[in-house]
């Protein structure tokens, strides 16, 4: 079949067409998308050099930052012991008690080995009492003292700036305390708060933390039941001699409470009783290692970073001679 000439120009129209199309979509298209996936890439890899120049920039005033903060933290952990054996509590302890001042006995001392505590903050805050009537009187004022006394919102904010509690290191000494008077204890428990050592020339006071020191006034119990006991005696001869003068008859007993009373007196005025105020108390030893100086390692990794830029830059020199 012979075509036209016009059916001829329409066909090789049709076959252009055609060509074009498939040349758009298997050439043209994938090779479009792979321009727009590289600009893609391009800016990625473009926002994340610059984000490593902006290190780069910051990396002498960060280095800066860490040993400003390496100097003035790194003797926060002088006020703390390093992790102590049980030899080296003893000997601790054994150091402390030499230092002690006050008058006291210390007995029965149990060492042991080291373990871990919680460190945090502690605000006290007082009992309040709630009922009906004082929220009537109030006349529905907020009575709460946390949130209207000066200073416990000052702790409260303080208690927040610090943070959670902290683990740390910790070592433990039980032991018995024994003093003749009490004022002697308090000054036991004062001395736990002036403990210091002589270290680097200079004293540093210790975390080191008592518990336990919680005692009566003895002598004071003993005081009020001897009073009591002359009172009660006193009443119970007072009685005696009104229920004498009204009846006319000795009361049963009596006689023979006023000799016990006599003779209680004279073997209380022979007898010498030295009285001990006798506690169970523990001594915390809190530990915190020494903070590691960060200069060798940030030299190093200075280092490191001057050798990866300079392998950088060859590699890209040689693609480019390439």
């Amino acid at each position: 079949m012979k075509l036209s000439k016009q059916e001829r120009i329409a066909a090789i129209v049709i076959v252009a067409l055609i060509i074009l199309v498939a040349g758009i979509f298997v050439f043209i298209k994938p090779n479009i998308e792979t321009i727009g996936s590289t600009k893609a890439t391009l800016k990625a890899k473009e926002d994340e050099y610059n984000a490593d120049v902006a290190k780069v920039a910051r990396k002498e005033e960060l280095k800066k930052q860490i040993l400003d903060t390496y100097d003035e933290g790194k003797n926060k952990a002088d006020m703390f012991f390093p992790e102590l054996t049980s030899y080296e509590l003893d000997n601790e302890f054994r150091a402390f008690l030499s230092q002690c001042k006050a008058n006291v006995m210390v007995e029965d001392m149990t060492v042991s080995e080291p373990t871990t505590a919680s460190l945090g903050t502690s605000v006290y805050i007082p009992t309040q009492v709630q009922y009906a009537l004082k929220d009537f009187v109030n006349q529905g004022t907020d009575t709460d003292i946390t949130k209207t006394d000066p200073n416990l919102i000052r702790q409260a904010a303080i208690q927040l700036a610090l943070g959670e509690p902290q683990t740390i290191g910790a070592s433990t000494v039980k032991f018995t305390v024994k003093a003749t008077d009490y004022n002697e204890l308090m000054k036991f428990a004062d001395e736990v708060n002036n403990y210091q050592k002589d270290e680097n020339g200079n004293k540093t006071r210790k975390a080191i933390m008592l518990s336990g020191l919680a005692f009566e006034d003895v002598k004071a119990n003993n005081e009020y039941d001897k009073q009591s006991e002359k009172i009660l005696a006193e009443a119970e001869k007072a009685a005696a001699e009104v229920f004498k003068e009204k009846t006319g008859k000795t009361l049963a007993g009596s006689e023979n409470k006023n000799t016990a009373s006599d003779s209680d007196k004279e073997e209380e005025s022979t007898e010498l009783v030295e009285v001990y105020y006798t506690l169970d108390c523990s001594i915390t030893f809190y530990s915190i290692e020494r903070m590691q100086d960060p200069t060798e390692k940030l030299d190093a990794q200075d280092k490191a970073a001057g050798a990866t830029t300079t392998t950088n830059t060859t590699n890209t020199s040689t693609t480019s001679a390439a």
